[in-house]
């Protein structure tokens, strides 16, 4: 049977009324710094852009403004940090990635692979050292077997070298929900990776590429559809979907003990207030050395992204004058903590 779970508050994040004011339509996904207590945050419209925040909530900078110009985003859905936390924007809109240097003020702008029928999906971009390693989908009719979901990069956003596998049980089909989402363990250099549609969890080496292993537990919340919806024909159909049938995975995440999957499942309540915190999320845990599947264990907020330490940020109230982050841990109750 598998072991209890249960959710730890690490930190309680209050945030300033400078970075709460600039936050007022966030998207939820944070990127947070591979060596400092520094998270980075999306906000959608007015203003278009991302916003860093410490640990304590204090605002720290700013990038981004809307439009078509060099320093300029029409879209910040897509962010990270790079080594020295400067701020990456990939601007889907544009078909450009940014780098905003903190240091001088220098903006410079990058192509993507769209003219190679390649989208970079990694929606918290990850640099190990001098490389990045994303996530990437391609435009094909249908996945198969062959397909690569991850890339190594060069600071300049150029792919060195594809690698990975899309999971077995997309080969064949084609899903508006077949973008793959990994993690990347630059230490132990391993990518965890699985898509929007699936729980399953592949790792791979980062060294080689070869696959270490597939993680195959269907958690108990997680709806997984046998529908496979290539493209939206009608909304409110497709509302349904998410609320009745099927699951979507946000990104899987790691700490030295457990490999964890970030995941929700739709409710009414999000499609009419439109709050990220009403929809229903979860976690589900595996051992990290055999993979044993550990449980599920549902959260309160709404998860965004993960800290370098294997803490979860979680979204607890977008509100301007009570803006709360947490950032929690999961502990196995029969054998410690993470």
């Amino acid at each position: 049977m598998p072991a209890s779970l249960e959710i730890i508050i690490h930190h309680e994040i209050h945030v300033d009324k400078q970075a709460a004011e600039s936050l007022h339509s966030i998207y939820p996904i944070a990127s947070s710094s591979t060596e400092n207590e520094v998270i980075a945050l999306a906000n959608l419209r007015q203003p278009v852009g991302v916003t860093l925040i410490d640990f304590d909530g204090q605002f720290i900078d700013r990038a981004g403004s809307e439009g078509r110009g060099p320093e300029e985003v029409l879209s910040a859905r897509y962010i990270g940090l790079d080594v020295s936390d400067n701020i990456v924007i990939n601007d889907k809109a544009q078909g450009l990635i940014k780098t905003f240097d903190r240091n001088n003020g220098e903006v410079k702008s990058h192509q993507t692979l769209i003219d190679q029928d390649i989208d970079i999906t990694s929606r918290d971009l990850r640099q190990c050292e001098d490389h990045w390693i994303l996530s990437i989908n391609h435009f094909e009719y249908a996945i198969s077997d062959t397909s690569t979901i991850a890339g190594r990069f060069d600071d300049e956003f150029r792919l060195i070298e594809p690698f990975g596998q899309a999971d077995p049980f997309l080969a064949g089909n084609r899903s508006i929900l077949q973008d793959p989402v990994i993690a990347v363990d630059c230490s132990q250099n391993r990518v965890y990776s699985t898509h929007l549609k699936i729980p399953f969890i592949q790792i791979f080496d980062l060294n080689d590429g070869s696959k270490i292993a597939r993680i195959e537990d269907l958690p108990p919340s997680f709806k997984l559809s046998d529908q496979f919806i290539d493209e939206v024909q009608n909304q409110s159909e497709y509302f349904e979907f998410l609320i009745e049938e099927q699951s979507v995975s946000l990104f899987p995440a790691f700490t030295e003990e457990l490999i964890l999957l970030v995941f929700r499942n739709d409710t009414e309540a999000f499609y009419e207030t439109r709050n990220f915190t009403d929809r229903d999320h979860f976690i589900a845990a595996w051992n990290a050395d055999d993979f044993t599947f550990m449980g599920e264990i549902p959260v309160e907020g709404a998860p965004l992204g993960v800290t370098k330490e294997g803490y979860l940020i979680t979204l607890m109230n977008d509100e301007p004058n009570d803006f709360r982050l947490n950032l929690i841990g999961v502990r196995q109750t029969k054998s410690g903590s993470i």
